[in-house]
């Protein structure tokens, strides 16, 4: 008997969803469905709600019905199978205007913005006159044309990256991301304006876009303006005070300006924020060796040592610093412990500038100056306008006490080279009172 009653109340109560649905029309069955929806919200898990509507969806198949269900299915996390339910909606119901919205958010959530983009074509073919419709259009075409530049970018297409980007403006000229994205796709040695303009019109539509702000910085330490520099990453810090990277490059500007106090301080932070980061560990130490700050400049490089064996320059850094101090033997093996690391990077590209400037340091250091000469002049074969390469070749006739042709090299990269260095016009005085004290 009671089994019997159980079925007739069953039977009543999906006799009360049809009378629903069929009387009240298809506005009031959709707000009486949300509010099923929004109580079965409230005591999660809604397997229950799920079963139910399933139940009420095998009599009535109705669109609204179909979207309760995917609602269901949205809220417990079923991503996979709300879509197939809202498809299911639109199908039966091609102006279901909920249907579009909600299914394009989880593709942009998805960030799967062609299936998107496609939706909202389809959306706008049938209901042109919502303003909903045209709002989410616009940001999923914003969207869409914003991903497909960041990858085509990626990929190294420059070109139709800009050509998708500038789409992305037309849809939307306020958008602080596409001018970020546009800068980066071009080379800013030979585009300055175009990075910087595009830079700061990112800046003024979004100026707490701390990474449009250190991207301007980098520009501008690319160009040798170190101020500029330094006060687009403080632009950038103030609103994101834990970014290494921006820290790191902060206090490189400041070197590059003498203050090395300020450096050592912001790289000291740099290092503290990403303790595994054996390029901020280097400059570090470099930092404090041009300082005058041997011992901790030696503690620094030794742990670059430690963490990576063969890092691009270290040995030679420390062969300095002993030679410096009179540490004869140690200098040696840290000069020989150059070299061999390079050997064994060299078998892997033998044109490497950065590398071949690296080993000629070594053979210099161990007084095997022709050799280091040769070296360099490969580079500067390849390369006639590569900086360190004259540094080097400075470095190597005065070890080998030729200081007019030291000072000639220096005079020579000084013209080449657009920007100004402070410890380049240091070691030309330097080398010019050295000449006069010679003549006495």
């Amino acid at each position: 008997m009671f089994f019997f009653m159980k079925k007739i109340v069953r039977a009543l109560i999906f006799l009360s969803f049809l009378t629903i649905a069929l009387f009240v029309g298809k506005s009031k069955w959709i707000e009486f469905c949300k509010s099923a929806a929004s109580k079965c919200n409230s005591y999660q898990p809604c397997k229950k709600g799920m079963v139910h509507v399933r139940k009420v969806l095998g009599m009535l198949p109705f669109a609204a019905t179909h979207h309760v269900l995917a609602n269901l299915y949205l809220n417990d996390g079923l991503e996979d199978q709300a879509i197939e339910e809202y498809k299911k909606t639109l199908q039966m119901d091609k102006r279901f205007v909920q249907a579009y919205l909600t299914l394009a958010n989880v593709y942009l959530r998805r960030r799967s913005f062609k299936e998107a983009s496609e939706l909202m074509r389809k959306a706008e073919g049938v209901i042109s006159d919502n303003p909903d419709i045209k709002n989410l259009a616009k940001q999923v075409s914003l969207e869409y044309f914003l991903d497909a530049g960041m990858k085509v970018l990626e990929k190294g297409d420059r070109l139709k990256a800009r050509e998708l980007l500038n789409n992305a403006l037309e849809v939307d000229p306020n958008s602080a991301q596409a001018h970020y994205l546009l800068a980066l796709s071009f080379d800013a040695r030979q585009d300055f304006y175009r990075v910087e303009d595009h830079l700061k019109e990112a800046i003024g539509l979004d100026p707490k876009f701390y990474q449009a702000h250190k991207f301007l910085g980098d520009v501008y330490f690319g160009k040798g303006d170190f101020e500029e520099a330094i006060e687009q990453y403080q632009f950038s810090l103030a609103i994101k005070n834990d970014d290494a990277s921006a820290l790191n490059n902060m206090g490189l500007a400041n070197m590059n300006l003498e203050r090395y106090g300020s450096a050592i301080s912001s790289l000291e932070k740099a290092t503290a924020l990403d303790p595994d980061n054996v390029e901020t560990r280097h400059n570090l130490a470099a930092v404090c060796r041009d300082y005058g700050l041997w011992d901790k400049a030696v503690s620094g490089f030794i742990s670059v040592v430690h963490r990576n064996p063969c890092y691009p320059d270290v040995h030679n850094d420390l062969g300095e610093i002993y030679e410096n101090q009179g540490r004869v033997q140690e200098a040696l093996k840290e000069y020989r412990a150059s070299i061999e690391c390079g050997q064994k990077r060299l078998s892997q590209n033998s044109r490497d500038p950065l590398l071949l400037v690296e080993l000629a340091q070594a053979y210099s250091g161990i007084k095997e100056f022709e050799r280091a000469k040769k070296l360099v002049e490969r580079v500067l074969m390849a390369d006639p306008h590569n900086q360190k390469a004259y540094f080097t070749l400075a470095n190597i006739y005065r070890s080998s006490d030729r200081p007019e042709a030291a000072l000639a090299t220096l005079e020579k990269a000084k013209k080449l080279s657009s920007k100004k260095y402070l410890f380049l016009e240091e070691t030309i005085a330097d080398i010019k009172e050295q000449m006069s004290r010679s003549k006495l």
